[in-house]
């Protein structure tokens, strides 16, 4: 019998502690459409591993919308972020890891536009199936 364990990718910590100049770094470009759908740029291109999917899934889930509403792309050197490429399975970790990241700080403005447009504090917020609404208000009703 024998057992084998593959590490599927290496974060910028590894890099940094082992003194390899390589930060296993990627990127995503996330944005909300004026139409409430979803779109994201990956630098990642998927050789099979369902790369665009793993990442739609991913994007659906924080920002609270189905997955149908989501469009991930990636490839095109025009458009994409800056990536250290698929190399093996590394390449669903950091894309989603990146995208989830842009996602947050998306979300983050998000609620900051909403907390202005409906006069309420930032802690009364949620996101409740794509839009933002006042937990407070809500309970009231």
């Amino acid at each position: 019998m024998a057992t084998y364990i593959e590490p599927n990718t290496y974060g910028s910590e590894f890099y940094k502690t082992a003194g390899i100049a390589g930060s296993g770094h990627d990127a995503a470009i996330v944005r909300i459409e004026p139409s409430g759908s979803v779109s994201a740029q990956i630098g990642v291109v998927s050789q099979g591993q369902g790369h665009l999917t793993t990442v739609a899934q991913a994007l659906a889930d924080a920002l609270e919308v189905p997955i149908e509403e989501v469009r991930v792309q990636s490839g095109d050197t025009a458009a994409a972020p800056y990536g250290m490429g698929t190399r093996g399975s590394r390449g669903g970790v950091v894309s989603a890891g990146a995208a989830l990241g842009a996602a947050r700080i998306v979300k983050e403005k998000l609620l900051r536009i909403a907390a202005h447009l409906l006069e309420a504090p930032l802690d009364d917020l949620e996101l409740v199936d794509g839009p933002f609404a006042c937990a407070e208000r809500r309970r009231r009703a």
